[in-house]
């Protein structure tokens, strides 16, 4: 696999002026984020800014050469969330080739406007992954079409193992040191295995770290088990990395390099917590498959701040394929999490003047309202009283925990 992983090295890099292949993308330092783990280095590596928005338009740009080496006229099939059919989508215009796309009827309207820049047809099928695999699998196969699996094929490993050798190549730049933790966000296992294989050489002391949703874990069952096995997993803002099953193929290259309490799982608040730190923090829109690993190394941090304590770490934020609209939520729903913005339920007497107490000593707090709802004669409250809704900018827990204080200290009735 390493020579397979070279030979996609030399041959899916764009020419020099073309904005549509392959890129070597940036690797960057966060200082406020070493501060905030108390961590010697960190970087992330920045495949959210590929020219496909992901890192699947490497491993689908070497299947793609692969194909056409032995049949310049075949047509392409892919079954994704999003960003693996772009990724075959754009390599596959690049070659001259037809390629038709098949996403979940749930799929992200930013990744369906964006593949249908590039394919030949999108077709939505399927209630999820699993589904959509199985409809594209026997379109292809009816028609004699050439079916690329996002994770599950070597070419399309060795093609992701290319973000390896760039890692190691920038760290020699950068006159670094190996990291100690290389943390990666899993799905299926094809981005994880590759890079694995790419490193194992150079890095052999890194900790390899896989990070997964908690809403569907299949690594962490595979590991269980022993093998890959299908389970039943729920939705997840993390769309990229919602498999059900990791791939056969590259299990063995897992199990051989990734050791079982090395799989974190995090929850989709923290998530949507990483996504918001990466924007605020770093400068940088990560979906939620891409904001995974710093949001398992914030879950870490938080159970053992020692652990990254002068540590180095990279951290891969893999796409940035993330809907305006769920940006906007998710956002809001980070600045919550951190407590940026805190929500106060107030019941009042139901006489004139109480909510101007309320507004007054807020502004006296130098506090900025975002949102403010008065309700009269609601179920909630007892017939005399009104509720007020307040949503305010704070600094996070303390700050939030001293506006509570005082508001209570104001004798005003603070509920749930």
């Amino acid at each position: 696999m390493r020579s397979a992983i070279d030979d996609a090295d030399r041959r899916i890099r764009a020419p020099a002026g073309d904005s549509e292949g392959v890129r070597t993308t940036p690797l960057i330092r966060s200082p406020r984020l070493e501060r905030e783990l108390a961590c010697r280095r960190l970087r992330l590596k920045l495949e959210c800014i590929q020219s496909s928005g992901s890192f699947k338009l490497r491993g689908a740009t070497y299947a793609v050469e692969r194909h056409h080496q032995r049949d310049g006229r075949c047509v392409f099939v892919a079954s994704s969330a999003g960003n693996h059919g772009l990724g075959l989508a754009v390599a596959a215009a690049n070659r001259g080739h037809r390629c038709h796309v098949f996403m979940p009827t749930t799929a992200p309207l930013t990744k369906k406007l964006a593949i249908e820049r590039y394919a030949t047809e999108i077709h939505l099928q399927g209630d999820g992954f699993d589904a959509t695999q199985r409809i594209a699998k026997d379109f292809a196969a009816a028609r004699g079409y050439t079916y690329v699996h996002p994770f599950n094929d070597l070419d399309v490993v060795a093609g992701q193992g290319t973000i390896g050798l760039e890692l190691i190549a920038q760290m020699d730049e950068a006159g670094e040191d190996p990291p100690d933790f290389l943390v990666v966000p899993c799905g299926g296992g094809g981005l994880l295995a590759g890079i694995a294989i790419a490193v194992e050489e150079r890095w052999p002391a890194t900790r390899i770290v896989a990070v997964e949703p908690r809403e569907i874990p299949s690594l962490t069952a595979a590991f269980r088990q022993g093998a890959p096995r299908a389970i039943e997993g729920k939705p997840t803002i993390a769309d990229g990395v919602a498999v059900a099953e990791v791939g056969d193929r590259v299990f063995p290259i897992l199990a051989d390099r990734v050791d079982a309490s090395d799989v974190w799982t995090v929850p989709e608040d923290l998530v949507a917590a990483a996504i918001a730190k990466c924007v605020e923090d770093v400068r940088v829109v990560a979906e939620g498959a891409g904001a995974l690993p710093l949001a398992g190394v914030m879950q870490r941090q938080a159970l053992d701040p020692e652990l990254f304590r002068r540590r180095s770490i990279i951290l891969l934020v893999s796409g940035g394929n993330l809907d305006i609209t769920a940006l906007s939520k998710v956002l809001q729903r980070g600045l919550e999490l951190q407590q940026r913005r805190t929500h106060f339920h107030i019941t009042v007497p139901d006489v004139p003047g109480k909510l101007a107490e309320i507004t007054s000593l807020l502004a006296a707090l130098r506090l900025n309202i975002i949102d403010l709802r008065h309700a009269r004669n609601t179920d909630r409250a007892s017939f005399g009283y009104a509720e007020v809704d307040v949503v305010i900018e704070t600094e996070g827990a303390g700050h939030a925990a001293e506006v509570e204080a005082k508001i209570r200290a104001a004798r005003f009735n603070l509920s749930p």
